[in-house]
């Protein structure tokens, strides 16, 4: 570390001046660019040109430096803030330092312009790190173009390809080669990427990053995302990746493989790996190493390592995801937190048949396929906490499961590809199993219990099916209980409806067509000739009828509708309705409303000429001049052959008052002569007496018509008898 400073220090005392000059400086290939004519430098074949508008180098096919090394010891020094090298062609730089910047960077190509960058340690240097791309502040971006690194073997210091000390840091839609010597020395270390102090590094849309033959490819501690891109490393002495918190996203394929490190390792940080593939593996420790591990959205990952393949400090889940770990000298997974598997393949083994698994939480499996390796020494699955195996197959080879506290299974348990479940165990051997699932077979019953049986012919075959159910199989039998709803579903299936038979009309013997009067008291019986036996229902006006509304009995069958109901029934036509289990028998029911609460009939229109005159101007003269004469012919006979025609209009209270108006000085004389006459000197009217109308009740029926008239006429004839004066003879 001694030599390391030293470098360090010597590196900055040599600097040229230009570094410190106001306002910043760029030199390219040890020219000041900013001093050049119109800002432009030669080099080899293109050149460097700088616009102060808009701080862009523009390195058009330039070659900077000799390919066989040379003392240039910066080909590109930057100490402008704000500055964009943009590349044009194919542009090469060969010095100790490729590009140096002070300041945030932003490397770019234009029209597929690409950069490539080779360092080689100079015998007229002095002894130091190199670099090919090295951003002292941080803040480095890379997109839109092609760079080769290639870093020649150090001996005495170390080598970067890409150096950014701090910030954020992108690579889009980049391809980065990276080729070193690695040093195998702790003290010096070829790094591909190394990000110390950065806040994060970004590889995304599309980018792809390729590196070999170096001690470490990426190394920083801060979040490493990778979105849509690839990282291959090969041949890495020690660690593959060192980094803080990790993603992987967006279909990202990672290959990487390192020696004496991790290939994937999360400082203390949690890794994600997320719809993304990976082969991660490690020859003398971890293939992945994190605090908390997180493989979901269809993901796949297999993973490789002397020690436990996967190794956790803290919580894992692995969800709708594939994850092959394999140990060559220990357990394939191993999980110091609790760890979830959801809908995944998992295949955890070790090569010297000890435990697939082990947890020193708690472990829940939930319809995933394992495959854990085990012996009769080394459990295959083990966890300290709770097991809960629910769904799925998890095959354990010759070794068994065992709990500190509680198991629970609820999927298949093979061994070596025969089911068992001799070989669990917990530490107060206190094994549950699941039930077996019989949701199909409710729901075949619930099908069943909706059909009647006299619809069918054959109904007895899906009966003997549901009485063939037996409940409370364990899981292990989920065959024999869909077997079950198999069963009854097919026998559904096999059901032949009863053939229809033609409907019978029956006939109605007594009661039909009736009209009834809604007075309370009224019952309506009706008889058919159907077969009592047969009998189903009644309906009025095709609603079904309460069967407390109605009495039914045989002979053949007799329905009598109760007052009650009746009455609940509105004036006017009913359809009724007879059911039997072959036909039925119609008729209708006439309601018309109780007397007591009926209006009385309007009268029929008659010819004025025959109505009474009510104009009081039409009432008999009571002037004695305007009286019929004395003569004893004009007076009406008594004879009762000689009585009108016709019957009076009115009662006896309708007839003449027999007393003048007026003077009594008007009064007619005493002769009999002189009496006014009782006959009527109009047509009598048709109609029958009406002294009182509304206190008269509506009539009953038409029935009773011809007899109310003749009394009427009696009483009329016998009224008129007793006011006619009495026979006046000649002598008188």
């Amino acid at each position: 570390m001694f030599f390391m400073f030293l470098a360090l220090c010597l590196m900055l005392a040599i600097r040229p001046e230009t570094a410190s000059a106001a306002g910043g400086s760029i030199s390219v290939n040890g020219t000041d660019i900013l001093s050049a004519t119109n800002h432009q430098v030669s080099c080899g074949g293109g050149t460097a040109a700088y616009d102060s508008d808009t701080k862009v180098l523009r390195l058009d096919n330039a070659v900077i430096g000799s390919l066989a090394g040379s003392s240039v010891l910066y080909g590109v020094e930057i100490t402008e803030p704000g500055v964009t090298v943009e590349l044009i062609g194919e542009n090469t730089i060969n010095a100790h330092y490729g590009i140096w910047s002070e300041h945030p960077l932003t490397i770019k190509g234009t029209n597929g312009g690409r950069l490539s960058i080779n360092t080689a340690p100079s015998s007229s240097l002095p002894t130091f790190s190199c670099a090919g791309i090295h951003v002292q502040r941080g803040g480095l971006t890379i997109r839109d173009t092609e760079l080769q690194l290639a870093i020649g073997k150090m001996s005495d210091a170390s080598a970067y390809g890409i150096e950014s000390w701090g910030s954020d840091n992108l690579i889009s839609n980049s391809k980065i080669k990276i080729a070193m010597n690695s040093l195998a020395d702790p003290d010096m270390k070829c790094i591909g990427i190394n990000m110390s102090g950065a806040d994060s590094l970004t590889v995304t849309n599309n980018s792809s990053i390729t590196m070999e033959s170096l001690d470490t490819g990426i190394s920083f501690y801060g979040n490493l995302n990778i979105s849509g891109s690839s990282l291959t490393i090969k041949e890495s002495a020690m660690h593959g990746v060192v980094a803080g918190k990790t993603e992987i996203s967006g279909g990202s394929v990672l290959d990487i493989s390192a020696q004496d490190g991790q290939a994937l390792q999360a400082a203390g940080k949690k890794i994600t790996i997320s719809d993304s593939f990976a082969t991660l593996v490690s020859t003398g420790t971890n293939g992945i190493f994190c605090n908390d591990l997180e493989i979901i959205d269809s993901s796949k990952v297999d993973v490789k390592g002397y020690w436990p393949a996967l190794f956790v400090d803290n919580n894992t889940v692995i969800r709708d995801s594939s994850v092959d770990a394999v140990t060559t000298n220990d357990v394939g997974i191993f999980c110091k937190g609790p760890t979830e598997i959801t809908d995944s393949e998992v295949i955890a083994v070790s090569d010297q048949n000890k435990s697939g698994l082990r947890i020193l939480g708690d472990l829940a499996i939930k319809d995933s396929d394992i495959t854990a390796s085990g012996n009769a020494n080394n459990n295959s699955i083990s966890a300290v906490g709770s097991i809960s195996i629910t769904g799925g197959t998890t095959e354990i080879g010759a070794g068994g499961i065992a709990s500190e506290k509680n198991v629970h299974i609820g999927g298949v348990i093979l061994s070596n590809g025969t089911p068992s479940y001799d070989n669990i165990q917990n530490g107060s051997d206190d094994v549950t199993f699941s039930e077996a699932d019989y949701s199909a077979v409710d729901a075949a019953v619930k099908k069943f219990e909706a059909l009647k049986k006299e619809d069918y012919t054959n109904f007895e075959i899906v009966e003997e099916a549901v009485q063939a159910v037996v409940r409370g199989k364990l899981f292990w039998d989920q065959d024999v209980v869909d077997g079950y709803a198999a069963a009854i579903e097919a026998a559904l299936a096999a059901l032949n409806p009863v053939p229809p038979t033609e409907q019978i009309s029956y006939e109605i013997t007594e009661g039909a067509d009736q009209t009834v009067i809604k007075n309370g008291d009224s019952s309506v019986t009706i008889r058919v000739n159907g077969d009592f036996d047969k009998f189903v229902s009644v309906s009025i006006d095709d609603s079904e009828v309460a069967e407390e509304h109605y009495t039914a009995v045989s002979g053949s069958t007799i329905i009598t509708f109760k007052p009650e109901y009746i009455q609940t029934l509105t004036a006017g036509t009913h359809r009724v309705k007879i059911h039997y289990t072959d036909g039925l028998a119609q008729t209708s029911l006439i309601l018309q409303a109780d007397e007591d609460t009926e209006e009385p009939p309007k009268e029929p229109d008659a010819d004025p000429d025959d109505q009474p005159d009510d104009n009081p101007d039409n009432q008999p003269d009571d002037n004695p001049d305007n009286q019929p004469g004395g003569d004893p012919s004009d007076q009406p006979d008594n004879n009762p052959d000689d009585k009108p025609d016709n019957k009076p209009s009115g009662t006896p209270d309708d007839k003449p008052s027999d007393k003048p108006s007026g003077n009594p000085g008007d009064q007619p004389s005493g002769n009999p002569s002189d009496k006014p006459t009782n006959a009527p000197d109009r047509k009598p009217s048709s109609q029958t007496p009406n002294t009182n109308a509304a206190n008269q009740k509506a009539p009953k029926t038409g029935d009773d018509l011809p007899i109310i008239w003749l009394l009427a006429l009696a009483f009329s004839y016998v009224m008129i008898r007793r006011s006619r004066p009495g026979k006046i003879t000649k002598n008188s």
